[in-house]
């Protein structure tokens, strides 16, 4: 358009007598006419599909804003050792594997959701690859911890941490079923959520007594409680009352969190580090 604009100048500056009978000059002014009509559609067109692409890239900002979250999450981990430190190139190598994988799916929605689940675990295998066993759950939680934060409710996570302090104590004893070395802990847990004794039925001696012997508590609730009761409500119940199952019930709260059976890695083979090379 500014080549244009420069040439019409330049042949008004040079043109001499008069100009509507300058037929060259006139057939230049209508072909600029006529080139800036059609620039002005093609802008106008370029913005329509510029409007078009940013909404379609827009769908994938969840995605995207996850994917950042749990690379921010992986960068964390030199607070707990120093040697667990992971670049920005292998983080982004994962990612593109993920955008890479046929899902079969037709629903954009449906695909967005499959992908994330398939990135929180591909990274949550390859990082816990390498970190010492004792650390795997220590980063499964703070995965769930940073990416589903919907599943810790108000001051639960506080409580968990020693960090909270109810405003005021039951007014009730612990329930008899209640071993009498953890009843100032369900205190706690009673004094921080008052409508728990209510919604668990915790003063139902009959339900309680043989969950709180069972060898394997965190897999034995009641069908009744357990739907009353979220995943993390179940692990503050345990670490209240069971804290030696505290570590498995964990486990299988980040498990079914993430949407895996483990937290340690598949076994490595030659075949699956084939597949990993880049």
């Amino acid at each position: 358009m500014s080549n244009l604009e420069k040439r019409l100048l330049e042949q008004l500056a040079d043109s001499s007598g008069n100009i509507l009978e300058n037929e060259p000059l006139i057939q230049s002014l209508e072909q600029t006419k006529a080139a800036a009509t059609t620039i002005n559609q093609s802008l106008d067109e370029s913005s329509r599909l510029q409007m078009v692409l940013d909404e379609e890239r827009e769908v994938y900002r969840p995605l995207a804003t996850l994917g950042s979250r749990i690379f921010i999450l992986v960068k964390e981990l030199c607070a707990i050792d120093h040697m667990y430190r992971f670049s920005l190139e292998a983080f982004m190598t994962l990612f593109n594997k993920v955008l890479n994988l046929e899902l079969g799916v037709d629903s954009t929605q449906e695909k967005l959701r499959q992908l994330g689940n398939q990135l929180k675990i591909m990274v949550l295998f390859y990082i816990a690859r390498s970190l010492f066993k004792s650390d795997r759950l220590t980063f499964g939680i703070h995965m769930v911890r940073g990416i589903m934060p919907e599943k810790f409710e108000e001051n639960e996570w506080e409580l968990f941490q020693g960090a909270y302090i109810p405003p005021s104590q039951p007014s009730t004893p612990a329930p008899s079923w209640c071993p009498p070395d953890r009843a100032t802990s369900l205190q706690l847990l009673r004094a921080t959520f008052p409508r728990i004794d209510e919604l668990w039925q915790l003063n139902k001696d009959s339900l309680w007594s043989s969950w709180v012997a069972s060898d394997k508590c965190e897999e034995s609730f009641d069908g009744s409680v357990y739907s009353r009761m979220s995943a993390f409500q179940r692990v503050l119940l345990i670490q209240a009352v069971r804290p030696d199952r505290l570590e498995s019930a964990l486990t299988q709260f980040a498990c079914e969190s993430l949407g895996v059976s483990s937290l340690s890695p598949p076994a490595l083979s030659l075949n699956r580090l084939f597949k990993e090379e880049t």
